[in-house]
């Protein structure tokens, strides 16, 4: 599933949104693991 050149922009954008949800996520389930121990 490759985008054309021109969507590249778009590409990268949706990869650091991902990359910064799943950041978010890990460092919730940090905190309540700290929480619980």
């Amino acid at each position: 599933m490759r985008a054309s050149s021109s969507n590249g922009l778009g590409e990268i954008e949706v990869s650091m949104l991902i990359l910064v949800c799943s950041v978010f996520v890990h460092i919730y389930n940090l905190e309540r693991s700290v929480r619980l121990a």
